[in-house]
């Protein structure tokens, strides 16, 4: 595979990848996940338990002739509207989420004509300082009014790919 092709399909590949990760991981008819920008329904808005996930990268960088590193971040925003106030429930809800942290298998996810669905590599999370770090942080309440309490959860990732043996 040539440089421009993998440059022009490697952001699409690790988006589709992660969000069916985390979708298969996390998602259960009592707590739904959205990609961050998904239209929500009416009935959506309702939802007392639910997360969203959020992508930044992927940042290339070139490592020697045909290989390249590559970063990606992922972070989940999750909300819970708990009306009796219970401290508990945002703690129920991270820990649905936070098992899904894991190293994510990339597959060649699409419609186009390289989009055979053959797997690349493993995003594998990546050393920040001297250990791999999940990073969490609770908001508590954010609206008191509504009971809407947030937190998140974000790690980096990396993936190092030949071009050669793709």
């Amino acid at each position: 595979m040539i440089y421009a092709d993998f440059s022009k399909n490697i952001s699409r590949w690790l988006f589709l990848s992660v969000g069916q990760h985390f979708s298969e991981a996390v998602e259960t008819p009592a707590f739904k996940m959205f990609i961050q920008g998904q239209q929500r329904s009416a009935e959506d808005a309702k939802l007392q338990h639910f997360c969203e996930l959020r992508t930044d990268g992927p940042y290339l960088r070139p490592k020697s002739k045909g290989l390249y590193e590559i970063e990606y971040q992922v972070n989940t925003l999750i909300q819970t509207t708990d009306r009796e106030q219970s401290f508990v429930g945002p703690y129920v809800d991270v820990g649905k989420v936070l098992p899904a942290f894991v190293s994510i298998p990339v597959f060649r996810y699409g419609d186009g004509n390289l989009d055979d669905e053959s797997f690349i590599g493993c995003l594998k999370i990546s050393k920040q300082g001297r250990t791999d770090e999940i990073r969490v942080d609770q908001f508590g309440i954010i609206e008191p009014a509504l009971g809407i309490i947030q937190a998140t959860i974000e790690a980096h990732y990396k993936l190092e790919i030949l071009l050669k043996a793709i």
